[in-house]
């Protein structure tokens, strides 16, 4: 008789810590696709964006974007075991900052092609260089590190 009590005992323990490691595992896994999903919907692909969320997440997990101008954020919202454990969520955000457009390619007249021709002065002439020196990290006792710049040569 003891030995049934202590047995159900036993199952109950292993079926709590056993959800408690599918939430962590879903907290995780919404947080890998939350990132993800930020990094490629910053790049402006969100249809990949989605694709990622369903395959790191789940396709029961539901994501939202929101701009901000400049900067979008994406929160991923899943239930760990398909929903099993009633009241329990895992959620994610992640932040990221929009990528800039690529500058527009100067277009050439048609029909014409541009001329370059080497001059004295661009032949004989060589960049300045300088040279960068980088002091050693700072510590707790010493005071903050700073570059020292070389002149030139």
């Amino acid at each position: 008789m003891e030995a049934a009590i202590a047995l159900c005992g036993f199952i109950a323990v292993l079926a709590m810590v056993l959800a408690g490691l599918s939430a962590v595992l879903g907290q995780i896994r919404c947080t890998d696709a939350a990132g993800e999903a930020a990094r490629l919907a910053a790049r402006g692909d969100l249809t990949h964006a989605r694709q990622v969320i369903v395959s790191i997440a789940g396709s029961d997990a539901k994501a939202t974007f929101t701009d901000n101008g400049d900067t979008l954020t994406v929160e991923v919202v899943d239930d760990p075991l398909g929903g099993l454990l009633p009241g329990v969520r895992v959620r994610a955000q992640a932040f990221a900052v929009r990528e800039p457009d690529p500058p527009a390619e100067p277009s050439e007249p048609t029909g014409s092609t541009p001329v370059i021709t080497p001059t004295a002065a661009s032949t004989t002439t060589t960049a300045p260089t300088t040279t960068m020196v980088r002091a050693p990290l700072a510590t707790a006792t010493s005071r903050p590190a700073r570059r020292a710049e070389v002149g030139r040569r």
